[in-house]
């Protein structure tokens, strides 16, 4: 059976009492270990569906699928627009780590044909678009694919790392994570950090919602949220090649964030304060500026300007 878009009223699973009573019958509490915030906000949730832009011929991963509040929004979304254009349907693969909520999930989206639940720690699981869709369908769809979660936020580094590093990377990424975060993922100069520049090189941020109350889950984070989009770029603003030493280079100029770039620089590379300084100025970079009020294309100048020489392993941004 498909669900047909407006025959299912809002979630009952939105309401907090009726959440509340839907764990206690089921002998269920939101494991801390495990980031557990289930979201009863229905206005997030919609915003958080519009801003996926998902496209019903595309397959979409969604992490951290809890009990599927979001992946039968999702679901129902994409039908529609795959009925609206006669186009088919990709898979959704609602990704879960928690054992426990596999059986409610699964009977939770059972109307819904074109999901399919993996269980498992998706930093632990390989990215091959060809292995991870095998497990939803016979053919691979497309060669792109979507990503879209309400992501514990102990774990949005390594995993926004882990999707932006592979190949081939998301279409788009759409997630609810720490407002802090998301300022940190969208700062333009002069607040920038090795965060915002390891991030911005692959793709594009934009903070679609922010200042997301506690209030809108169960149980209330301590911080508000944001949902922030990531449309990831065709091309990165740094080639391959130039990857290593272009970070390298950058986590160098943010080791000693209180100190000029001429002198983070000449403390790492191992090099006399004037002469970082005579390189940064070859790169029209004043030597008195801080790493955070640079731009990736002022960091990809002095780049070139500096050459791939790079400084010891053990060189860590603070």
């Amino acid at each position: 059976m498909r669900v047909e878009h407006g025959m299912h009223p809002e979630d009952p699973l939105l309401d907090e009492r009726q959440l509340a009573r839907y764990l206690r019958q089921h002998h269920l509490s939101p494991l801390h270990r495990f980031g557990q915030h289930f979201l009863v906000d229905a206005e997030v949730l919609h915003a958080l569906v519009q801003a996926s832009e998902t496209d019903p011929t595309i397959p979409t991963i969604e992490i951290g699928a809890g009990l599927g509040v979001l992946t039968r929004a999702l679901a129902e979304r994409r039908q529609q627009a795959a009925d609206n254009r006669q186009q088919e349907l990709a898979p959704l693969l609602a990704v879960e780590l928690d054992r426990r909520l596999i059986p409610l999930l699964r009977e939770r989206v059972r109307p819904y044909s074109s999901v399919r639940i993996i269980q498992g720690d998706i930093l632990k699981m390989s990215l091959s678009l060809e292995k991870i869709f095998s497990t939803a369908a016979s053919r691979l769809p497309s060669a792109s694919y979507d990503v879209i979660g309400s992501i514990p936020y102990n774990i949005t580094a390594p995993i926004l790392e882990k999707f932006l590093a592979q190949d081939p990377r998301p279409r788009r990424l759409t997630v609810l994570v720490d407002q802090a975060v998301a300022n940190v993922i969208a700062a333009a100069p002069p607040h920038v950090s090795v965060r915002t520049v390891s991030v911005q090189v692959f793709a594009e941020p934009s903070i679609v919602r922010d200042r997301i109350a506690p209030s809108a889950f169960i149980p209330k984070p301590a911080v508000p949220s944001a949902i922030l989009a990531l449309s990831c770029r065709t091309r990165p603003l740094v080639p391959p090649e130039d990857e290593r030493a272009f970070f390298r280079l950058v986590r160098a100029g943010f080791s000693q964030k209180r100190k000029t770039l001429a002198n983070a620089l000449a403390a790492a590379y191992h090099l006399s304060p004037a002469d970082a300084a005579a390189r940064l100025r070859r790169a029209g970079i004043d030597p008195s500026r801080r790493a955070q009020t640079l731009a990736i294309s002022e960091w990809k100048r002095l780049l070139h300007s500096w050459g791939r020489r790079m400084p010891p392993e053990r060189v860590q941004a603070t």
